[in-house]
């Protein structure tokens, strides 16, 4: 496969043969062909414009919940994690790039004195991926959080779309191939700063007993099956 030749124009980070264990929770995983790193959501597009268009592209924003093969990634590997701003627009609409890490989501909409984005202090991950699976915890999750969301194709071609464009289910959601999350509007309920942050602290005390946070791991990765546990079914 050719090479990404140094786009024009672009500001951001990138390098070849980039060993991808650097960028996995877990740790492990072969080199990606090349690893770009855009500064916002224009960059990405000046970067998207210039990949030929049979060049694979695999996203990733923290690389929880990704295990890469020894063989590493053929492509352009692109990492969200610098588009990642939070707004508050007012009226508890929040803008929120596919790069912002979900705990980072959590804290400032708690501050904010927004309710209902609590359950985001335990995710690991990026609004990106929250968006691809659906992420959720402790009865909440992502998309009926959702109000509008904005995609990025190929060709760097940007759709802003209503949440109603979406089906999505418990830990899944219907992007079109060939497509990426830039960013989303959650419309979140008014309530107490005080109270949200209680709350998060006591998501995160419940992580931290029962979940070995300290080690590299990839999260929880195993879909609850109907009416049953996935955790309690591995270790029956």
């Amino acid at each position: 496969m050719n090479a990404l030749p140094v786009p024009r124009f672009f500001r951001g980070e990138l390098r070849r043969n980039e060993p991808m264990a650097r960028h996995s929770s877990w740790r492990v995983g072969g080199t990606a062909d090349c690893w770009a790193q855009p500064v916002d959501i224009d960059d990405l597009a000046a970067l998207l414009q210039q990949i030929p268009v049979n060049e694979p592209i695999t996203w990733i924003g923290l690389g929880s919940n990704l295990l890469i093969r020894d063989g590493g990634i053929r492509g352009t590997v692109i990492c969200t994690a610098r588009l990642n701003r939070i707004e508050n627009l007012g009226d508890q609409l929040w803008l929120i790039e596919a790069g912002a890490p979900c705990a980072r989501v959590a804290r400032l909409t708690a501050r904010g004195a927004a309710r209902g984005a609590e359950f985001f202090c335990g995710i690991p991950g990026t609004m990106g991926g929250a968006l691809v699976m659906n992420a959720g915890a402790h009865g909440g999750e992502t998309w009926p959080l959702v109000e509008h969301y904005e995609t990025i194709d190929h060709q760097g071609q940007i759709t802003r779309l209503p949440v109603t464009s979406m089906h999505w289910g418990y830990r899944h959601a219907e992007l079109p191939v060939g497509q990426g999350f830039t960013r989303c509007w959650l419309r979140l309920e008014a309530g107490d700063a005080v109270q949200a942050e209680a709350r998060i602290r006591e998501l995160l005390e419940h992580r931290n007993r029962t979940q070995p946070t300290g080690m590299a791991s990839c999260g929880s990765v195993f879909r609850n099956p109907p009416g049953d546990f996935a955790g309690r079914l591995i270790e029956s």
